[in-house]
């Protein structure tokens, strides 16, 4: 057991071989793997087109007990620390363990996550190395990214804006257009759900 903890957020709308491929390394990096559902009141609207309840029963469907899953409300107009700050809260409250890596699958993502894990992108100043075993010096500045058991919070990009795999807003799009190019970016498990669950108002009219 390597007491690692993983954390993803997203939307998840709805879950596709993008995200699919995150979790999956998440699983394999960490004893313990969290997904967040972010904007969990919304349902069926144009942006947000399924329910929390459909979205959490998407991941089921792939993953069953292989994670864990919080849905999360919107705070709004939040600032990155408040918005970690809010799911460490609402991690704890669930009683579940402080997250060692966050796994983003975009750097804008990201970038609401750089306050509270440590990543190679971070300036390369804060690092200072012994001259002999190569240990990281006692820098206050490294604080902020420790657990409250002293490991490092990491945070990995595995940047989906390179990926073959299109966005969520061009798979629904695919719905809306009426074609089933979107069952190619998805697990064959959840096209029920998926299909049967995305309101016909959004769809473009039927000849």
């Amino acid at each position: 057991m390597n007491n690692r903890v993983g954390l993803m957020v997203g939307r998840f709308q709805p879950l596709h071989r993008g995200h699919t491929k995150s979790i999956n390394i998440m699983i394999q990096d960490c004893e313990t793997a969290i997904v967040c559902l972010g904007s969990a009141q919304k349902k069926r609207e144009k942006h947000d087109p399924w329910t929390v309840e459909e979205r959490m029963q998407m991941l089921k469907n792939v993953y069953a007990d292989r994670i864990k899953i919080v849905p999360l409300n919107d705070l709004g107009a939040a600032t990155p620390s408040q918005w970690v700050s809010y799911i460490f809260d609402k991690l704890d409250k669930l009683g579940m363990k402080n997250p060692t890596d966050y796994y983003s699958g975009s750097e804008f993502d990201a970038s609401w996550y750089k306050e509270h894990f440590w990543s190679d992108a971070i300036s390369s100043e804060l690092l200072t190395r012994h001259s002999v075993g190569g240990g990281l010096v006692d820098d206050p500045r490294l604080h902020k990214y420790l657990t409250a058991n002293g490991v490092m919070r990491t945070l990995h990009i595995l940047n989906r804006d390179t990926s073959p795999v299109p966005s969520a807003t061009e798979i629904r799009m695919s719905l809306e257009l009426r074609n089933d190019m979107w069952k190619e970016w998805s697990s064959a498990v959840n096209h029920d759900i998926i299909m049967d669950n995305y309101p016909e108002e959004f769809k473009i009219p039927k000849d």
